[in-house]
């Protein structure tokens, strides 16, 4: 989970070259934030059999294309062979930490096999078309309205007036 700071950090104590300190006292724009809650939805669906691995993988690009920048388009830190290959294992990942627990064992062998049958079939991971898949918006707007009211305060009670909402 989540969660903001209670109390906005005194800036005049961080140490410029504490590079840590600085990026936790900065806000974090709402569209992070949401970007999260809608990976750990799809993750879900997709440790469910409700939506494949490739096709996760590929909401999960979407998301990571949306501004602001979410990790480089590299993705060499999951282990992946290419792009197509890492958003697989970040799905994977997304299901490996799940926080309530779950069938979690279970769910990340088929998808760790799904996985493997798509390399062994295809040599390599093909991800569906964006064009019909939707929007990073349309994702974004439907975290939000799956959002728990104790999750909306955690994480949006503290934002400044500044931050764009996403709706």
């Amino acid at each position: 989970m989540i969660a903001r700071r209670s109390v906005e950090p005194d800036r005049r104590h961080l140490s410029p070259s504490d590079e840590f300190d600085k990026f936790v006292a900065e806000p974090v724009p709402e569209e992070v934030i949401l970007r999260i809650f809608a990976k750990r939805h799809i993750a879900r669906e997709a440790a469910d059999g409700a939506r494949s691995l490739v096709e996760a993988a590929a909401l999960f690009r979407v998301l990571n294309r949306h501004p602001p920048a979410a990790i480089s388009p590299d993705h060499r830190s999951l282990n992946g062979r290419t792009e197509e290959e890492s958003l697989c294992w970040q799905v994977i990942l997304f299901v490996a930490n799940w926080e309530d627990g779950g069938p979690k064992a279970a769910a990340i062998a088929r998808l760790e096999a799904e996985l493997q049958e798509e390399l062994r079939l295809r040599g390599a991971i093909q991800l569906p078309n964006a064009a019909g898949l939707p929007s990073a918006e349309k994702l974004l707007e439907q975290a939000r309205a799956t959002m728990t009211e104790a999750e909306r305060r955690a994480c949006f009670s503290s934002h400044r007036a500044h931050d764009r909402p996403v709706r």
